[in-house]
């Protein structure tokens, strides 16, 4: 890992506890966050405040949104690559970055992430699983 990469670090995710796979998802990295360099923020607690004034819960709730530890907002295939990369498995999240490979990532997970409430629920559902209790899924806590 870089140098440059480590700056960024730690990375505040911030995530939509509303969605089972997103949160199965996030639950499973989570646990691979052996430095603490991933923290996880769900936009739907009650108590969530944006992390600057120019962001809204709907614009964070369209798209994954992340914060660096220098302050920068990424969003889409960039969030997703920086929780990845701070906990050690940025190698994979990588090609999605790729030149000629970004184009499709990008509207992939646009189109995921327009869809990831109809498909939660019905994978939860095949999983054999309640897709979240209330509407609202489990995170883990800081540690």
């Amino acid at each position: 890992m870089s140098q440059e990469q480590c700056s960024h670090f730690p990375v505040t995710l911030y995530i939509d506890g509303k969605c089972y796979l997103c949160t199965k998802e996030m639950n499973w990295l989570k646990s691979m966050d052996k430095k603490n360099n991933l923290n996880l923020v769900d936009i739907h607690h009650p108590e969530f405040k944006p992390p600057r004034e120019d962001l809204t819960q709907q614009q964070l709730d369209l798209i994954l949104h992340a914060k660096l530890n220098n302050g920068e907002i990424v969003k889409g295939i960039d969030a997703y690559y920086y929780s990845w990369a701070a906990v050690g498995l940025g190698w994979l999240a990588a090609p999605m970055r790729w030149r000629g490979v970004r184009f499709l990532s990008d509207r992939a997970y646009l189109l995921f992430a327009k869809n990831r409430h109809p498909l939660s629920s019905k994978f939860a559902r095949l999983a054999g699983n309640k897709p979240c209790e209330n509407g609202q899924c489990q995170i883990p806590k800081k540690k």
